[in-house]
């Protein structure tokens, strides 16, 4: 169970890894990638919200709830059409649909498509919410 933030970032990108492999290059945060042109790529990062106490009580016996959102921003070869960019969509949305990952519930993601101004590149977008709690 993840009870901090560096331990949930890690737990959040390893099953991303496990599950994704090698379907494309991944740009991780803060991490330099230059995309290969031609070559479909995915950006995964987590946005942490407003944490919340959830019970209260003796110390150690109380729950806190830390909902954010994993982004999974995928690239695909501009004039290419949106087949390649839903599949990738899909699946990274199906790696969250299923996942058991202690101490974490997922929502159900879902795909946005956000005006593109790179001349490369089109960009879709899986948004997963999630909360992980933890007892302190």
């Amino acid at each position: 169970m993840a009870i901090d933030y560096r331990e949930e970032l890690n737990a959040l990108c390893q099953a991303f890894h496990a599950r994704w492999g090698d379907e494309t290059p991944v740009a991780w945060e803060n991490v330099s990638y230059s995309p290969q042109s031609g070559v479909p790529w995915v950006r995964f990062s987590v946005r942490p919200a407003k944490s919340s106490q959830v019970t209260i009580g003796n110390p150690g016996n109380n729950v806190f709830r830390y909902p954010g959102i994993v982004d999974v921003q995928v690239f695909t070869p501009k004039h290419g059409g949106m087949t390649e960019a839903a599949r990738l969509a899909d699946k990274a949305i199906g790696i969250f649909h299923d996942l058991i990952l202690d101490g974490f519930v997922f929502s159900e993601g879902y795909l946005t498509v956000p005006a593109s101004s790179d001349d490369a590149w089109h960009q879709v977008n899986v948004t997963v919410e999630y909360r992980r709690s933890t007892v302190k």
